[in-house]
């Protein structure tokens, strides 16, 4: 099932209130552009399985080709008009009710809290509008900020893995 009906979604987050999430295929130029901006800024990339600048026409490609992915959501959050981060699924899979998930903020903004703001969309819009029942992510073993942040959400340590020489962490979430 492709998943370019969800276009504009409005969450009521507990404890924040309305968030929107923009799916990447309705983002305007502009918000396109930016997003590409948070994703190519260095403290974001450093966590990246691919770490190297991503170019415009990349990204537009990749936004492209997931107007018909059976599998993958990205969404630019949006917090009392502020460009808070970007949330994703992948590996959505309706039969099992499982994803992996993704995450990263807008480090452009001195907003507090964009990791909680981000999970708490990410796990509301798995839960709530997708239905699933387990989640999925990886995420580097030096990166001990994220590593407690997921922990602080129920996310449980897996396995140890070394993908593109690096040590990473398997966790999940059972909804």
């Amino acid at each position: 099932m492709p998943f370019n009906q969800f276009k504009n979604i409005s969450l009521n987050i507990e404890n924040y209130g309305q968030v929107e999430l923009v799916n990447y295929i309705s983002l305007s130029d502009e918000q396109a552009l930016d997003v590409l901006h948070m994703r190519n800024h260095p403290e974001v990339r450093r966590w990246m399985h691919n770490a190297r600048e991503i170019t415009k026409s990349e990204h537009f490609e990749f936004i492209d080709k997931l107007r018909s992915s059976e599998d993958k959501l990205y969404f630019l959050v949006l917090f009392k008009g502020q460009q808070v981060g970007v949330i994703n699924l992948t590996g959505i899979d309706l039969k099992a009710l499982t994803c992996e998930l993704g995450l990263f903020a807008n480090l452009n903004t001195g907003m507090e809290g964009k990791g909680k703001l981000l999970m708490s969309s990410i796990l509301c819009f798995a839960e709530k509008k997708l239905k699933l029942e387990r989640l999925t992510l990886e995420v580097f073993l030096s990166n001990c900020r994220a590593i407690k942040l997921y922990e602080k959400f129920g996310f449980v340590y897996d396995r140890q893995i070394f993908k593109n020489g690096l040590d990473v962490i398997c966790m999940s979430l059972d909804l």
